[in-house]
């Protein structure tokens, strides 16, 4: 099993000694030294994890997992690019009525100097 090593989990083995006030790193080590030697007495693992990771029906539930987190994958980059075309969407809505305000107020400018121009004329 990918997951697990045959020396247990390694965030929890760095969690128990930084709990315990062991040098994480160092205490890990040594726990798997004494699982090595264990292992090469006795030949089995501690836990039985050298069991359990040859274990055909472990592999099938990896496989699933790894089916599972795929389609999950999928569908997170589905909603990714759905939110990226939205906001590129509303960028360009906003920049739109950004122009047209502008536009407005430009023509509403030509408007009142062609009013000023054609009262200058009359007076």
């Amino acid at each position: 099993m990918a997951a697990h090593s045959e020396d247990e989990d390694f965030r929890g083995r760095k969690r128990q000694a930084r709990i315990l006030g062991y040098d994480a790193d160092a205490w890990i080590k040594a726990n798997t030294e004494s699982r090595k030697e264990f292992r090469d007495i006795e030949g089995h693992d501690k836990d039985g994890l050298d069991v359990l990771a040859r274990d055909p029906h472990m592999d099938e539930v990896q496989k699933q997992h790894q089916l599972r987190q795929a389609e999950h994958d999928k569908a997170d980059q589905a909603k990714s690019e759905a939110s990226q075309l939205r906001e590129r969407s509303e960028r360009i809505l906003v920049q739109t009525n950004e122009i047209s305000a502008l536009e407005k107020e430009l023509h509403q400018g030509n408007e009142q100097q062609q009013q000023n121009e054609s009262q200058g004329r009359s007076m």
